[in-house]
C-alpha cells in the first residue's frame, strides 16, 4: 500500500510541474511590420476565450485572459499611435 501511495504522490508532483513549452524553429516570426496585426488577433482571441472562461466559472482564467487582451491592446496603441482597439 505504501508503494502505491508513493506512486500517486510522484504522479501528482509531475502533474503540478509541467515541462516548459519550447517553440519549434519552424514557427513564423513576428516582424515589426505584422506585430500590430498579431496584437489585434491576440486581442480578439483572448476576448473570446475570456468570455468562454467566464461562462464556465473559470474566474482566474478569465482574469488572466483579460490581462493578456489589455496588454495586446496597449501594444497596438504603442505601435500605431492614435489607433484605438475596437
Amino acid at each position: 500500500m505504501a508503494k502505491r501511495s508513493a506512486g500517486l504522490s510522484n504522479a501528482r508532483q509531475q502533474a503540478q510541474e509541467p515541462e516548459p513549452y519550447t517553440f519549434p524553429d519552424d514557427e513564423p516570426v513576428v516582424t515589426p511590420e505584422n506585430a500590430v496585426e498579431t496584437a489585434r488577433y491576440i486581442s480578439e482571441m483572448t476576448m473570446e476565450l475570456a468570455r468562454m472562461a467566464s461562462s464556465a466559472g473559470l474566474e482566474t482564467t478569465c482574469y488572466l485572459l483579460t490581462m493578456a487582451r489589455v496588454e495586446a491592446e496597449a501594444a497596438i496603441r504603442g505601435r500605431a499611435p492614435g489607433l484605438d482597439a475596437d
